[in-house]
């Protein structure tokens, strides 16, 4: 899939800090949610000791802890939350180095489970329409595992799927829970896995059913709407009427970044950051067709990109190691919340000048 050029100028952006504070302790990090009681938003921090640490965040974030929950494992490399118990709140699921899930119901430990003999590095939760969950993680070594809070359902060991010459494991660099139409325009709960043989994997029900060679090691992933029909040289998928389909941004090591889109890479790259990419996520603008794409790396920014243009540029004093968009003044737009390898994090609210 080539990609058509415009001569479209991008709106600049104007941004502003909201808050930002140090934290206490090394954090691997962070994703927020409602996890306190009763119902507050809180800023769920993964530690480099294996301790979770929830911030209250009703306007400014606390300056101590609210709750800490001992996870007994080791750092905490993944974070997410969603209520896989079923018990009527969200809880917090913590993947360490360890290779152990750590499920957290209400600030005490629900259930551990061990997943890998390494550590876990990528962590999703998909739910379909039918309610049917799953648990997925992945390691460097090329395990890919389906769980839910108490039972493992599947496992992909990539080793036995791709052929390499080096003595060494097939490394799974990322992965992202996606909804994409099928052959008869049907949305369906999809898993990509994007490995560093430049390789992508698009997985249905523990299944491998496509594979995608990748320009380069795809590094991070966000699904959005990034690139407007005009530009794209195929037709929307089925079922994707009105100009709403789906992209997803495709990140590498070489700073490149591709459109994945109606089962195909786009073959020129949309945009280049100056570094490796190691965090993408979409923000959605208000009265915008195009989502915003926030890039950081290994670079002291966070790089923000409308269509093909660095239309914003924030600079931090060291490299972003957490990226989350969430709804924090409770206005229907989403910010961004970023973390730095210096424990700093802040908040940035983007609006167009």
């Amino acid at each position: 899939m080539k990609l058509k050029k415009t001569s479209d100028n991008a709106d600049a952006l104007h941004c502003d800090v909201l808050w930002q504070f140090r934290a206490s302790e090394t954090f691997n990090v962070f994703c927020v949610d409602r996890v306190l009681s009763p119902p507050t938003l809180g800023l769920i921090l993964g530690g480099e000791d294996g301790i979770i640490r929830v911030y209250e965040m009703e306007g400014q974030p606390s300056a101590e802890p609210k709750a800490m929950v001992e996870t007994k494992g080791g750092p905490i490399q993944c974070l997410a939350t969603h209520n896989v118990t079923r018990l009527g709140q969200v809880d917090i699921l913590a993947a360490d180095a360890q290779g152990t899930l750590t499920v957290v119901c209400g600030q005490q430990i629900l259930c551990r489970q061990s997943l890998a003999s390494h550590a876990i590095t990528c962590l999703q939760v998909q739910e379909d329409g039918r309610g049917y969950l799953e648990i997925v993680s992945s390691t460097e070594t090329g395990l890919i595992t389906a769980c839910q809070s108490s039972s493992q359902l599947w496992t992909i060991n990539l080793n036995d799927h791709i052929k390499v010459s080096r003595r060494c494991f097939v490394a799974v660099k990322c992965l992202l829970s996606v909804e994409l139409p099928d052959c008869h325009g049907h949305n369906v709960q999809y898993l990509l896995a994007a490995d560093d043989t430049c390789q992508l994997h698009l997985i249905l029900q523990g299944q491998i059913v496509a594979s995608f060679k990748t320009p380069a090691q795809v590094t991070a992933m966000a699904q959005g709407v990034f690139v407007p029909s005009s530009q794209l040289s195929m037709p929307a998928s089925p079922g994707a009427g009105g100009g709403h389909y789906k992209q997803v941004a495709l990140g590498t090591d070489t700073g490149a970044i591709y459109i994945f889109y109606n089962m195909a890479i786009s073959a020129e790259e949309i945009v280049r950051s100056e570094s490796p990419i190691t965090h993408l996520a979409a923000l959605q603008m208000p009265d915008s067709p195009l989502d915003l794409l926030l890039c950081a790396g290994h670079v002291k920014a966070l790089n923000v990109y409308r269509h093909d243009k660095l239309i914003h540029r924030y600079a931090t004093k060291d490299w972003i190691n957490c990226m989350v968009t969430a709804d924090l003044d409770k206005d229907g737009t989403r910010e961004v919340i970023i973390g730095c390898m210096d424990r700093t994090i802040a908040a940035l609210k983007f609006s167009p000048f």
